[in-house]
């Protein structure tokens, strides 16, 4: 990807502060908040803890965007336990 093109507007926007709340991300990423916890804490998504909240690098979302984060990759169009569609 080249620079900041195929990011929504938000992200490619130069006067985003570095750090970004996590009601900030659930929003640029357009999940709920709770699923941005949920990568905090399994490691998907870096994040700085500052006493009871946490801030998430820019950087750090471009990277889950971008796919590079780890554990990201196409979805899986088969929940897990079914067997695959034909």
């Amino acid at each position: 990807m080249k620079d900041d093109e195929q990011l929504p507007q938000g992200i490619r926007d130069p006067h985003l502060p570095d750090l970004l709340t996590v009601a900030e991300v659930a929003t640029l990423l357009r999940v709920s908040r709770m699923t941005v916890y949920r990568l905090i804490h399994t490691g998907e998504l870096s994040a700085i803890r500052l006493g009871r909240t946490f801030r998430i690098p820019t950087h750090a979302v471009r990277t889950i965007m971008d796919g590079d984060a780890p554990g990201a990759g196409p979805a899986d169009d088969d929940p897990p336990g079914r067997p695959p569609t034909a």
